[in-house]
């Protein structure tokens, strides 16, 4: 089953579904300071995944055995333009 992409551009953005995080793309990133966080949408305090940025205005976070998101996942904070997260 292909991957299908879930588009988060403010703090906030939420999927709230059961999913397995295939890879993350992030665009509009400038330095490796720029950063993301993404985490449970029901528990802050659970922290899914922390991404930075590259200086090729992209970064790309592929997970081949995927990343368990059992409520889905909330774009926490960020100091890059968006994140689109990949899930199966």
């Amino acid at each position: 089953m292909p991957a299908t992409p879930i588009f988060l551009y403010n703090v906030g953005d939420s999927y709230n579904k059961t999913c397995l995080i295939d890879t993350i793309l992030i665009k509009g990133t400038t330095a490796v300071t720029d950063v993301f966080t993404l985490v449970d949408p029901t528990d802050s305090t659970k922290i899914i995944f922390d991404g930075n940025g590259s200086t090729l205005n992209f970064a790309l976070y592929p997970f081949p055995t995927g990343v368990q998101a059992p409520n889905g996942f909330k774009l926490q904070f960020k100091t890059i333009g968006s994140v689109c997260v990949y899930i199966r």
